[in-house]
């Protein structure tokens, strides 16, 4: 239901305090880490973490190549700006072979920086 005359309201859930998982699922860990820890790290924190998983280590290059280093694992989509959405996409490109292709950038600037 939208309720345009409502502000945004938000709460921590006062089981799992915000971490989105039942006691149980946080108590499984590798290397002391749960789910939980995972998604709170950066991209340059989950790169150096995951420095011999093949399959993780290129898409966090990819996305630290964009200049989005900063943002959490688990960042939720709706809080990134336009420009950062643009990296994200842009990203997924950056580890694979597009030697026959073209990319066309509406407003390739807005949200983007050197």
């Amino acid at each position: 239901t939208e309720l345009a005359f409502m502000g945004e309201f938000s709460q921590t859930c006062e089981v799992c305090h915000g971490k989105r998982y039942k006691p149980e699922v946080l108590n499984a860990t590798i290397n002391g880490y749960s789910i939980a820890d995972f998604l709170e790290l950066t991209v340059d924190e989950g790169i150096r973490f995951f420095d011999k998983e093949n399959e993780i280590q290129p898409k966090l290059q990819a996305i630290s190549k964009t200049g989005l280093n900063y943002v959490t694992l688990g960042q939720p989509l709706s809080t990134l700006s336009g420009g950062e959405i643009q990296r994200v996409k842009l990203g997924q490109y950056l580890n694979e072979d597009v030697t026959d292709s073209i990319f066309i950038f509406d407003e390739p600037t807005t949200g983007l920086h050197e």
